[in-house]
């Protein structure tokens, strides 16, 4: 099995499962009242279940859906810091980085 369809599909997917945190906060902010980003956040659920299904072909569901989720916090994290301009704590990145290593060791 390649490796590089893997990681493509697990890089999508982490994509599709962060992307409806992103559309719900993105909807929260912009005051609740155009439906699109209700809508692309329920489109996107929809296309994750397809990704789990590629995934947890081609490998163990536990580590395969263990990392889709990582990845995907990971991308709310920066995308939360970077974009929304939200802070963190000490303890929070300590958290951040525990869980790379988590990915680190599950694969």
């Amino acid at each position: 099995m390649s490796l590089i369809p893997q990681l493509t599909v697990l890089f999508l997917g982490a994509v599709f499962s962060a992307l409806p945190i992103i559309c719900v906060k993105e909807y929260i902010n912009r005051g609740q009242i155009n439906p699109f980003f209700l809508y692309l956040a329920i489109i996107s659920n929809i296309i994750v279940v397809l990704f789990y299904v590629k995934m947890f072909t081609m490998q163990n569901a536990t580590v395969g859906y263990s990392n889709i989720k990582y990845l995907s916090i990971m991308l709310v994290f920066f995308v939360c810091i970077f974009y929304y301009k939200e802070s963190i704590t000490m303890a929070q990145f300590i958290g951040i980085v525990l869980g790379l290593i988590t990915i680190y060791l599950l694969n």
